[in-house]
């Protein structure tokens, strides 16, 4: 009998509902202790592990990894046999950085969880959140894409998971609205925790996306350069729009952006689907 604590990672990839189910773990630490599973406030922003999962450096900062032994303490002082970790930011670390918290937690049984969703709907996703959030996003979708084409690799991303946590030990779930309505019951059920249904609130989106047809009328907004305060106030203001119109029709431009995405990654993607996903999902990727 295996009597190893295990330790679960939810690695993203973003915009497939991780504010929800970060914000569903957070709400419920006390049942999630009640049913021996730890779930620490350290390293926390927003609701997620972001300040133990450093992307863009190949080695873990003293201060991550300092911060990354004093939760296994506390896993360890708890009497809980599982702990749950989760951050978006964990699937771009580089592979060193993996390698190195797989040595860290090398005393556990790991197991990963991963979501994904199609290129497609991810890249302008990841796109309209860089606008909203005012970061750097090239001023058009087409070198935002570009600019972060390997991000949107899902064989590459998952790569060094696998050389450092085996195959095995990697639940991979297709993050899509006719297949998943709900990604937090999907999140449950991937982990048999069924004591947390009923314990969220469905169909909140914690992280409102921007619509598309608005991003001409924010690139002329960056451009007056106008104070942080009037930009917020303005993305709020169309956050609220965007909660309560459709997208209209999409540009020739994007859909040409579109179909080359689905010939960019259709390779890899049949790869990775064969790998890791459901038939349906496989099609439902690949589509």
């Amino acid at each position: 009998m295996n009597n190893k604590k295990k330790i679960i990672l939810h690695i993203g990839i973003g915009k497939t509902g991780t504010s929800s189910i970060q914000k569903m773990l957070y709400d419920n630490i006390e049942l999630l202790k009640d049913n021996s599973i730890f779930f620490t406030t350290k390293g926390m922003y927003q609701h997620a592990h972001h300040h133990i999962a450093v992307y863009g450096v190949n080695e873990i900062p003293k201060s991550a990894k300092n911060l990354i032994k004093d939760i296994l303490e506390d896993f360890e002082a708890s009497n809980c046999k599982t702990m749950i970790l989760t951050s978006e930011q964990f699937i771009y670390c580089k592979p060193f950085y993996i390698e190195t918290l797989a040595t860290l937690l090398e005393q556990y049984l790991v197991e990963i969880i991963f979501f994904v969703r199609r290129q497609v709907e991810y890249v302008r996703s990841s796109f309209l959140q860089k606008i909203k959030e005012g970061n750097e996003y090239f001023g058009s979708i087409e070198k935002f894409y570009q600019m972060y084409y390997s991000g949107f690799d899902y064989m590459e991303r998952i790569k060094p998971w696998e050389d450092n946590f085996e195959k095995e030990n990697i639940i991979v779930k297709l993050y899509d609205k006719e297949l998943t309505p709900d990604v937090c019951a999907s999140f449950i059920d991937s982990l048999s925790w069924s004591f947390l249904e009923n314990h969220y609130q469905n169909n909140i989106q914690e992280n409102q996306s921007l619509l598309y047809d608005f991003v001409p009328l924010i690139k002329i907004i960056d451009e007056e350069d106008v104070s942080i305060e009037t930009r917020h106030l303005i993305i709020e203001t169309l956050l609220k729009l965007s909660n309560k119109f459709k997208e209209i029709k999409l540009s020739d431009s994007l859909d040409r952006l579109n179909e080359k995405i689905k010939i960019d990654f259709q390779e890899s993607n049949t790869l990775f689907s064969d790998k890791y996903l459901s038939l349906e999902e496989k099609r439902k990727l690949l589509s």
